[in-house]
């Protein structure tokens, strides 16, 4: 009976490392601390493990492709550039820059991440892609969003259109 109190902190004590093995595990982070604050995201985690089993095969194939994307920010002081890779067999990647506007030469911060998406239809036309990702900031994130095509690409839900390259 002395062991009990023992064994469940141990336990306890090793259930985040547990979650951070875990390969369908997202992981999200609270800006503005010091230092950032990671956490497991029990929601996202839940949906991506559906959108590991719900994924849809054909869409995916249809999806495949690398896409282009700019967006500014809300202030309308920087744009982001952002190319997307979507391979059939899940495997993503990404690399992006955001730069200051109506500042030239001034430098541009660069990102590049890789990891998972999955893709499924909508009931009412749309597509639904996930994908789980790590970059030069993150480890293990999750982001979803809808889309529509739109003949040689698609339209994300903020309204950026992502031109199809290749």
């Amino acid at each position: 009976m002395r062991l009990m109190p023992v064994l469940v902190a141990l336990l306890a004590c090793s259930s985040p490392t547990l979650a951070q093995d875990d390969p369908t595990a997202c992981w999200g982070r609270v800006e503005g601390q010091t230092p950032v604050n990671t956490f497991f995201d029990k929601q996202a985690t839940n949906f991506w493990r559906q959108m590991l089993q719900q994924a849809d095969g054909q869409l995916m194939a249809q999806m495949s492709g690398v896409y282009y994307g700019e967006r500014n920010s809300p202030d309308g002081l920087y744009v982001n550039r952002q190319y997307r890779s979507f391979e059939p067999n899940g495997l993503f990647q990404y690399q992006d820059q955001t730069c200051s506007i109506g500042m030239p030469g001034a430098p541009c911060s660069q990102n590049q991440g890789t990891g998972e998406w999955r893709a499924v239809n909508q009931a009412d036309g749309t597509s639904y892609f996930m994908i789980r990702f790590s970059d030069m900031v993150q480890t293990a994130a999750c982001s979803g969003q809808r889309i529509q095509f739109n003949g040689n690409g698609f339209v994300d839900e903020g309204g950026i259109y992502w031109t199809r390259m290749q």
